[in-house]
């Protein structure tokens, strides 16, 4: 008996998703065997209203019952936003599924968490270790050795070079990138076309080539 796939999040994030999984149903005659795409959870009904997906919103984040013949993927961005929202999932039986685009490349020794995202072209080196609900966005890369923490999100073009570790909640804009063995704390934010060259600690927001703390913490 097939499965059941919602994603959560009817934003742009939750779109583009959406796109993936039906490139995957087309390139991957197993996924779609064993896959069915019902439709989005969102708080917002009215968030697809402008945008042609038939299968529309079938529910809220909010009152969503878990049911075994469904899988949710994440489509959250907000690292803050996916460590408040999919542990509460959990806590009702929400089991999430974890998304390989399949022109992503993925060492068969790279370890993904629970309801990880890995987008269009993303590569993910040998001995990662990404945790739970991290995001890969498309043509990001994370070299051999690289550490995630739970709910981190690389916007598309980001790099991570070998043996870099990235705390909880870590979000890196578009082009950003760390220089090999650096560490970055926990809710860090580096913005776009930053290059980090020193460990961050937790907490700060840095911008800038080199990344530099950009607003008082």
């Amino acid at each position: 008996m097939s499965k059941e796939l919602l994603v959560v999040g009817a934003g742009g994030m939750g779109r583009e998703l959406w796109c993936y999984l039906e490139q995957k149903a087309k390139a991957d005659a197993d996924f779609a065997r064993e896959y069915r795409l019902k439709g989005f959870l969102d708080d917002n009904p009215h968030a697809l209203d402008r945008f042609n997906y038939p299968a529309g919103i079938v529910g809220s984040i909010s009152e969503y019952t878990a049911s075994p013949d469904e899988l949710l993927v994440c489509a959250l961005g907000a690292p803050e936003v996916k460590a408040r929202v999919c542990p509460l999932l959990k806590e009702r039986g929400a089991q999430f599924y974890t998304f390989i685009h399949p022109t992503a490349l993925v060492a068969p020794t790279a370890v993904l968490g629970e309801g990880t995202v890995v987008a269009p072209f993303v590569h993910v080196s040998a001995d990662v270790q990404a945790g739970a609900f991290v995001l890969f966005n498309c043509h990001s890369n994370a070299g051999h050795d690289a550490r995630l923490g739970d709910y981190s999100t690389l916007s598309s073009y980001c790099e991570l070079t070998g043996g870099v570790e990235l705390g909880e909640r870590v979000f890196m804009g578009s082009h950003a990138s760390v220089i090999p063995g650096r560490r970055v704390g926990e809710g860090v934010r580096i913005g776009a076309g930053s290059i980090v060259i020193n460990h961050i600690p937790a907490g700060r927001r840095v911008f800038g080539v080199p990344a530099k703390p950009f607003m008082k913490q």
